[in-house]
């Protein structure tokens, strides 16, 4: 499953292609969400990036996203405090059919 919830946070479990042209959710494979990102994967420039562009998509502050899983990976799963399912599930869906 891509997304889950578990108490008050929301994890997304995505697959990331730094090095794009631009940042965008490509869509699903293998029970991930799979997200082309414009950072490089140096020095967490990648990790970053997926926070702020998670962030902007979900409409939420970048302090309430947290990696928790695949920090040093192309398959992560972030942790969203203080957001419901329906939401996120909503505003990804969202930014698949307009890139940012």
């Amino acid at each position: 499953m891509w997304i889950e919830q578990r108490g008050e946070v929301v994890i997304i479990n995505c697959r990331v292609m730094p090095n794009a042209k631009k940042s965008v959710v490509e869509g699903f494979r293998q029970e991930r969400l799979c997200i082309r990102l414009h950072a490089p994967a140096v020095e967490g420039k990648a990790n970053q990036a997926l926070l702020a562009y998670l962030a902007n998509v979900l409409a939420v502050s970048k302090t309430r996203l947290e990696i928790l899983r695949g920090e040093k990976s192309r398959e992560k799963s972030v942790a969203i405090t203080g957001l419901d399912l329906q939401t996120a599930e909503q505003a990804i869906q969202s930014a698949m059919l307009t890139p940012r």
